[in-house]
């Protein structure tokens, strides 16, 4: 039997709502099991069953496929699934965020340095780490879900912010690994009274596009180790500092 995991083909929004519902599975202590690869469960803890209408299990199809007739309360894994709504309705039982961080990213100052070094030569002489410290800095991560049309069957979007307001293109977002996150296993890093209310300002922010039929399922606080430090250039007795600084993610 295994695990739930992200499929890699279809479209975009179906590649976030099974992004969104690992995570959030996650995120609650629950693994979602499979038989098959298409069909999964999950066994909703007796203390969770009342977000979930009171079911031991949810049953539901991954791929975008539709349920078989064997299980007739399957749900299809898309952004209107029943299920969708009430992971986001559990995790706002959270507080005013989740928090959470890409799956891939640099853990330690070592997994730098390979990259840092070969950015320079020196002749008769070495590159040496001087100094460099991570720190994880927050990107607000905004999820909407749109109801659909007559025309579109509705979609899960996520919009990425950071610090100063600026919203992060999808480039960036997969340079800082953004597009795949697990749960914060920790204490998160404090937030000052000033990055709290920019944050819930940011909250507010307008949906990816106009119109009605949006709504903000869950924000979420995504934590980005951030670099610091500089290399030394050393030729005999005489070095020359040289500082860097940027998301560790995009150094290694």
């Amino acid at each position: 039997m295994s695990t739930l995991s992200q499929h890699q083909h279809g479209s975009k929004d179906e590649s976030n709502t099974e992004q969104f519902a690992m995570w959030a599975l996650a995120t609650l202590g629950i693994q979602a099991h499979t038989e098959d690869g298409h069909l999964y469960q999950f066994e909703v803890p007796e203390s969770e069953r009342d977000y979930f209408n009171g079911r031991e299990q949810v049953y539901f199809s991954a791929n975008g496929e539709q349920p078989g007739s064997t299980f007739r309360d399957a749900q299809r894994l898309d952004s209107q699934a029943e299920f969708i709504g009430q992971l986001a309705e559990r995790l706002k039982t959270e507080g005013r965020w989740v928090h959470a961080m890409p799956t891939r990213q640099p853990a330690s100052v070592h997994a730098l340095t390979p990259k840092l070094f070969e950015s320079f030569f020196v002749e008769k002489g070495t590159v040496r780490l001087a100094g460099c410290s991570l720190e994880d800095r927050p990107i607000l991560r905004l999820t909407f879900r749109h109801s659909g049309t007559q025309t579109d069957g509705g979609k899960l979007v996520h919009t990425y912010i950071d610090l100063e307001g600026g919203m992060l293109t999808p480039d960036r977002v997969q340079q800082l690994g953004l597009d795949e996150l697990r749960p914060w296993d920790q204490k998160p890093p404090p937030l000052d009274d000033h990055e709290v209310d920019h944050f819930e300002s940011l909250v507010r922010t307008e949906p990816p596009s106009e119109g009605a039929g949006w709504e903000l399922l869950v924000a979420t606080i995504a934590w980005c180790k951030f670099a610091t430090g500089k290399l030394a250039l050393v030729v005999g007795e005489h070095s020359v500092d040289v500082p860097f600084s940027g998301w560790a993610k995009m150094l290694a």
